[in-house]
């Protein structure tokens, strides 16, 4: 019997699929308004932002044991995900229309991966009508970066929902707007040395340099 070729398309959501930068700034900002006006520890805190050190490292020291201070609280509802109807509604979310063109004319399997949680990344899918073979987000795992451990359940679940896929040849395209995002898809590529993985920069805001990246594109127009 001769072997398929199947291609699947591994997407970055925030800044490739759609600019979420103003949701995300409206996002901070509230949280930020609100941790001053609750938190006893607000003098802490911003002396420990102002240092340089990341957000997220200073809510782990500053509230370790405590999953209900006010820190801890604003970045699990703020900083993780803005308000995904609000933003939309407020029309901090927009959807990028070279992606829109590409997306309704190029058949294939299509994973969707976010630094957000599952729930607001598929939220934000459905403000478009995208629909997608998979959708993954990191940060009910605890972590802040897609993983390779994303990208091996990602493409386990592909597999499972379509059999067919374990007798083709793959061949995988991994596109994103960041370095994190080659990153990512160098861990698949080291991982599933028998793929064909391909890994795109959209450059979206000037990043025409990369390490990880095979190409660079300025639009979802050039594949």
């Amino acid at each position: 019997m001769a072997t398929t070729e199947e291609t699947i398309y591994i997407l970055d959501m925030d800044g490739t699929i759609i600019d979420s930068a103003e949701a995300l700034i409206h996002a901070q900002s509230e949280g930020l308004e609100r941790l001053a006006n609750q938190s006893k520890r607000k003098d802490e805190f911003l002396d420990e932002l102002k240092s340089g050190k990341s957000l997220k490292n200073i809510v782990t020291d500053l509230t370790p044991n405590n999953v209900d201070s006010p820190i801890n609280n604003f970045f699990n509802n703020f900083y993780q995900t803005p308000n995904v109807e609000l933003a939309f509604q407020n029309g901090q979310y927009k959807l990028f229309e070279d992606f829109d063109e590409w997306n309704k004319q190029t058949s294939g399997k299509k994973i969707l991966i976010s630094n957000s949680t599952k729930t607001a990344t598929q939220a934000k899918a459905n403000l478009y009508d995208l629909n997608f073979d998979g959708v993954h987000g990191e940060f009910e795992e605890g972590k802040s970066k897609p993983s390779i451990y994303m990208g091996i359940k990602a493409l386990a679940e592909l597999t499972k929902k379509y059999p067919s896929l374990q007798l083709s040849k793959l061949k995988i395209i991994n596109i994103g707007d960041n370095e994190t995002d080659m990153e990512f898809g160098s861990n698949i590529r080291a991982f599933f040395t028998n793929y064909e993985i391909e890994n795109i920069l959209v450059n979206r805001k000037g990043n025409t340099n990369s390490k990880y990246a095979d190409r660079i594109i300025e639009s979802f127009e050039e594949l």
